[in-house]
């Protein structure tokens, strides 16, 4: 799920070859909201056909990704890249590699 344009972000996802690892993007431009916009969560849930307790937001902005995320009910990481204030909504990291304690 992603606040961009459609073409932009499939640019970005092709160029940096992680495409294989999605089935489908979620772009603001497609949906007609951006996050935290519950639209948006409840439209990839509908495409995905899934539910939000399977699901996992890793987002750099706790407003926008974080919170957007939890108020659907997904779970979330918060990719603190951005030195935002620490929080207890869920857990944070700083580095991607990180992940791999999670995933």
């Amino acid at each position: 799920i992603t606040n961009g344009f459609t073409e932009v972000q499939n640019k970005k996802i092709i160029n940096s070859k992680i495409n294989k690892y999605f089935h489908s993007i979620i772009d603001s431009e497609t949906v007609g909201v951006k996050k935290p916009n519950i639209k948006i969560f409840d439209y990839a849930l509908k495409i995905s056909d899934s539910k939000p307790i399977n699901c996992l937001m890793i987002g750099d902005n706790l407003e926008a990704d974080i919170l957007g995320a939890i108020n659907a009910g997904f779970h979330a990481i918060h990719f603190n890249n951005n030195n935002e204030n620490t929080h207890k909504h869920c857990a944070i990291i700083n580095d991607l590699k990180s992940l791999t304690k999670f995933l």
